[in-house]
């Protein structure tokens, strides 16, 4: 591998590899190590998880977009009931390195996030935590999603969360 990282959860714990968290340091490689002349450029990067290689496509020597394998659900997803607060949540469960909770809402953009992230993220349903997904599906093709990374709160993206709202969309 080119480099390599390790991904520590809030409480000190090695954990595996995150979509976020090496999209992240990819792009810190190419900050501070810039091949200008490339369109894209592939860095490989040693994680608990293994080795990841992670594309990184550029458009005037800014980075546009990322590219990285997404493992499969360690198992599959589960339709689950979420008691929070003294009410009943229908949810789908997907199991990466973590839990995913995806729960479905018309009114994505009013779900206070950083009230209920918290809830669901330490419930009984998911006693290692989970990572929360608050999904609308606008379309077939489109879904609308706000994202509670476990131990970190709101996050603008989450590749591990997008992938289990879809499937959980289809399911």
């Amino acid at each position: 591998a080119d480099f390599s990282m390790d991904d520590y959860s809030s409480n000190g714990e090695l954990q595996s590899q995150y979509g976020y968290d090496i999209r992240a340091v990819a792009q810190y490689v190419n900050d501070n190590n810039p091949l200008p002349s490339q369109t894209t450029r592939t860095v490989s990067i040693e994680t608990k998880s293994g080795v990841q290689n992670v594309t990184l496509y550029k458009n005037n020597n800014k980075v546009s977009s990322v590219e990285l394998f997404m493992h499969l659900p360690e198992s599959a997803p589960q339709n689950i009931t979420v008691c929070a607060e003294g009410l009943n949540y229908n949810a789908v469960k997907v199991l990466f390195e973590r839990d995913n909770c995806v729960l479905f809402s018309n009114y994505v953009d009013m779900v206070d996030v950083e009230k209920n992230g918290p809830v669901f993220e330490r419930n009984e349903a998911f006693p290692d935590g989970a990572d929360i997904q608050f999904v609308k599906v606008e379309s077939p093709n489109k879904i609308k999603m706000r994202s509670w990374q476990m131990g970190t709160g709101e996050v603008q993206s989450s590749p591990s969360g997008a992938v289990a709202a879809v499937i959980a969309s289809v399911i």
